[in-house]
């Protein structure tokens, strides 16, 4: 093949590859005003919706409250990086504390933590019980009537009668008056 038929080629490669990026562009424009007449029929249809009454059932959708990561997890009383690891391993797609939630998923996540946290003082309470009725009788009175439990509600946790609870009530109190 010689050098002008090499020459002759490469133009009409050019000259082909100018039509398709002529129809390309030709394309495109169309595309735009499709995309345009798109637009514009959406927001003429969701006017018509507004005015025929679903105004109020669009704006509560729209309206929908958000709180970020790091607001919810004050609330909660954690950290927000601890919250954000948590929400990932449950399937959120949360990246950072500066991420939002819907309210009704924000109201779901606080009710969660809110068992957990029962659970855990349930476990707690359990556990800090077995010590105390492990613990001198007369520290585990005291330390029960401290936090508001009465002679009867004492004497059933530590499995021991009403008379001692008081007994051990009553030489406490003395023992406090002696070094007032």
């Amino acid at each position: 093949m010689s050098i002008r038929d090499c020459f002759e080629q490469l133009k009409k490669t050019v000259d082909e590859a100018r039509a398709v990026s002529e129809e390309l562009e030709g394309i495109m424009e169309k595309s735009v005003v499709v995309s345009e007449h798109i637009v514009d029929s959406i927001d003429k249809k969701m006017a018509e919706f507004e005015n025929a009454g679903g105004a109020a059932a669009h704006n509560s959708k729209a309206s929908v409250k958000k709180i970020r990561i790091y607001e919810l997890a004050q609330e909660l009383g954690i950290s927000s990086s601890s919250l954000v690891s948590a929400l990932k391993e449950s399937g959120y797609g949360i990246s950072n504390h500066m991420n939002t939630l819907d309210e009704e998923t924000a109201a779901f996540i606080k009710r969660q933590m809110s068992e957990i946290k029962r659970n855990v003082n349930e476990d707690h309470q359990e556990e800090e019980m077995e010590k105390l009725k492990t613990a001198h009788p007369y520290l585990a009175v005291r330390t029960l009537h401290a936090r508001g439990y009465t002679v009867k509600q004492i004497a059933q946790m530590l499995d021991r009668g009403q008379g001692e609870i008081n007994l051990i009530l009553n030489l406490a109190e003395k023992k406090r008056q002696m070094y007032l």
